[in-house]
């Protein structure tokens, strides 16, 4: 019944998220006039079609897991102007308007090389026929030397000049639209997010205080903690011959012992279990007046186990809070992300779902952080200058308002090629580094 309950959990809010996010660029494209064709809730195949207004369909689908909106010209090969490539013969090669239909039943091996050299020639770097390629290419296609096949070809390439582009096509619109609909993406990530933390704020409450305990929630890997034994879930009950109360005499201790080695004392299943731990020196942040100061101290290598302090505020000083809350969230990811201990911060969706596996069994309050936190992290990395991320996209529209001029087919392939790449490398580690973390807590 727990798994069941945490898996609806882990389902609900990460459709919530996606859903939030891309209803985002839905409204301002709907705004801007151009055309979407699809809003589906969830993945895969279509399971229910809950109606079809102003030219969107409105779907429930069979993969139980975020959403999307289809805006015509938004998608990866859309966003090379609608441009399609010659794979079929010459690799590379793309043509504004081909219909790749028509080389399909063609064979490749009885196209000439001759004629695949004209036809590569004939296309400009936008994609489309040059004026010169097309009279070489009708001028070869008078010729008695050349086969069906290579008929069937140079007629498709010669074709290509009857396609028009749909106006109301995201690549249609002007720059400021396009980069309105991207960026409104994680902007309504981001309001939704504080929308969470002001209304928990003067409903269920908000933590107005985080207090950690002795008792150890994780261990990172490769670290004194780790490497002697400690595991998580037990409490330190006395360091060295000093018997630990709580968190603060704990963690102080741990902080002015740098370079030494501690003997602590665990309670683990009702069993007292001593370990000789060595610290490091190693930075740390720590919340003074409000204010996150980062200091260097003794460290052992360990996360503590955190409770709550709920409070219930009027909806004003709920809006106060909420605000600190975000500004304490976004100082904290990106002092994570840019230090050197990024890889003990970040996490897949294995993190996400054991983090949310824990709060459920802290109750729906506990989940709804969660998610506020979430989707607060998913509009900052979004923003992430990365190729196929809207921040990659927001990048790529500002080069081309500076050279005032649309990028081309092959550059927009190069930085899709790219961004699959970065974020694919990216998705490995940070999973791997999910899976190490989950075995190493087990053991």
């Amino acid at each position: 019944m727990e798994m069941i309950r945490s898996a609806f959990y882990f389902l609900a809010v990460l459709s919530a998220l996606i859903l939030v996010h891309e209803w985002g660029h839905f409204v301002v494209a709907k705004w801007c006039k151009m055309r979407v064709d699809d809003f589906s809730l969830f993945f895969g195949p279509k399971l229910i079609c809950l109606g079809k207004r102003n030219g969107t369909e409105y779907n429930i689908r069979s993969v139980p897991l975020g959403g999307f909106v289809k805006i015509v010209g938004m998608e990866p090969e859309d966003m090379m102007n609608g441009a399609n490539t010659l794979s079929a013969i010459n690799k590379g090669v793309f043509l504004l308007g081909l219909d790749e239909s028509r080389l399909a039943n063609l064979n490749a091996d009885h196209v000439s090389e001759r004629v695949r050299a004209v036809a590569t020639s004939a296309v400009g770097p936008e994609g489309t026929l040059l004026t010169s390629g097309r009279e070489d290419l009708n001028a070869i296609l008078l010729s008695p030397a050349i086969n069906s096949d290579e008929q069937k070809y140079i007629q498709a390439i010669l074709d290509s000049e009857d396609y028009t582009p749909d106006p109301n096509g995201f690549n249609q619109k002007p720059l400021y639209q396009r980069a309105l609909t991207i960026f409104a993406g994680p902007f309504m990530s981001f309001a939704f997010s504080f929308l969470l933390f002001c209304v928990m704020g003067f409903t269920v409450g908000l933590p107005s205080d985080i207090k950690p305990d002795n008792v150890i929630a994780a261990t990172v890997d490769k670290k004194p903690a780790a490497l002697a034994g400690l595991k998580a879930g037990d409490k330190i009950v006395q360091i060295d011959s000093v018997p630990v109360t709580d968190n603060t005499n704990m963690v102080d201790i741990i902080h002015k012992a740098a370079g030494k080695t501690l003997s602590i004392t665990v309670l683990r299943d009702k069993e007292r279990i001593t370990k000789q731990v060595p610290t490091y020196l190693g930075p740390y942040d720590e919340m003074v007046n409000g204010k996150l100061v980062a200091k260097t101290g003794g460290l052992i290598g360990i996360e503590r186990q955190i409770h709550y302090v709920w409070k219930r505020y009027t909806p004003v000083a709920a809006i106060v809070r909420g605000t600190e809350i975000v500004k304490m969230q976004v100082q904290l990811t990106f002092s994570s992300i840019f230090s050197k201990h990024v890889a003990e911060h970040t996490t897949s969706i294995i993190g996400i779902a054991g983090q949310i596996h824990k709060d459920s069994k802290e109750g729906p309050r506990q989940v709804i952080l969660t998610a506020a936190t979430l989707s607060l992290g998913l509009a900052i990395v979004n923003l992430f200058p990365i190729p196929l991320l809207d921040g990659g996209h927001l990048i790529l529209m500002a080069w081309e308002g500076l050279r005032r001029r649309k990028l081309t087919s092959k550059e927009v392939q190069t930085t899709q090629l790219v961004g699959i790449s970065i974020i694919g490398v990216l998705f490995l580690l940070v999973t791997y580094n999910d899976i190490m973390r989950w075995l190493v807590h087990r053991g």
